[in-house]
């Protein structure tokens, strides 16, 4: 005799019912699709190439059960955070401009949830008919459900690079066509960081070399180049991390640690030797240099420490 054990999953309603309070009144990034063919270096790192995102339907069936649970509740969606409250991000690690249901996100999340939306993008296919009435009847008909739009105009794009048979001539003319198509929006949100802007993410113009982190004189030192970290205490030894509890009523980060007391030294001609550390401290480094104080903090991610 034979007995199998079925295994009976809850449905998107007892799922979200069994939520706490904050996952509706904090929650900042709803995205209706995961992956990105872009794969761009200064973005998610580990955004897979195959994209998936929900149906016309599927989205709108998690939208209104999201809207049930919350009136449920009492509850209004997104307004327990400090950074922009009662809006939502529509991405995470895609690119929402090449979502097919933009504009029914939009619709919906005005509609039912009762949310602005915060948008960026690389841009998208000019030559897809979709993509670009989809686009267009968004400016046309959901002004009023943006908080802020952003175009990443960046070397790492698919098509800037080159890769996988596109081109860069293409890539430039789509970025062209998206900002044509948007600038009725980007006028009306009002031009700024905040609201309606085009950044530019470029490779940093950052030195690779060789770092030594070593003690002198009872100073912890840290030498690449011409720069020299040092310090201000004696005995430091290695810093402990710090981490970021909160964001304030400004919306700046509260750390866990004041950070620790360093002086920052640029110079040619001072080495990471005893008599500099001491001469860089006391005031009297006798050569060309630069220095200030700082105070250094240790953190950590998920690409190490920093």
């Amino acid at each position: 005799m034979t007995t199998t054990t079925a295994t009976v999953v809850p449905g998107l309603l007892e799922q979200l019912r069994a939520l706490p309070e904050d996952a509706f009144t904090r929650v900042q990034y709803i995205a209706p699709q995961v992956g990105c063919f872009n794969a761009c270096v200064m973005c998610s790192q580990f955004a897979g190439r195959d994209t998936w995102g929900l149906t016309r339907d599927g989205l709108t069936g998690l939208f209104t059960t999201l809207g049930q649970v919350a009136a449920e509740r009492d509850l209004t969606v997104a307004s327990g955070r400090i950074h922009r409250p009662r809006v939502v991000f529509p991405y995470l690690d895609n690119d929402i401009g090449s979502y097919p249901h933009l504009d029914h996100y939009a619709e919906l999340a005005r509609d039912v949830l009762k949310v602005k939306l915060r948008v960026s993008t690389v841009g998208y296919s000019s030559h897809s008919t979709h993509l670009t009435a989809m686009h267009e009847r968004l400016v046309a008909e959901h002004t009023g459900s943006f908080d802020g739009v952003r175009f990443f105009i960046t070397p790492y794009t698919l098509g800037f690079t080159g890769r996988s048979g596109t081109d860069r001539e293409t890539s430039v003319e789509d970025l062209a066509a998206g900002l044509r198509t948007y600038r009725p929006l980007l006028d009306a949100l009002g031009h700024g960081a905040a609201t309606a802007a085009c950044e530019l993410r470029f490779a940093p113009l950052v030195g690779i070399g060789e770092l030594t982190d070593t003690d002198i004189d009872g100073h912890h030192v840290l030498a690449t180049g011409p720069h020299l970290l040092i310090s201000r205490n004696r005995g430091a030894g290695e810093l402990p991390e710090t981490v970021i509890e909160r964001l304030d009523e400004h919306t700046q980060p509260v750390y866990s640690r004041p950070g620790a007391p360093y002086l920052p030294v640029t110079s040619d001609h001072a080495g990471p030797t005893a008599a500099t550390v001491r001469a860089a401290l006391d005031g009297t480094l006798g050569v060309p240099h630069r220095a200030r104080e700082v105070r250094l903090h240790h953190f950590s991610n998920a690409d190490g420490p920093y």
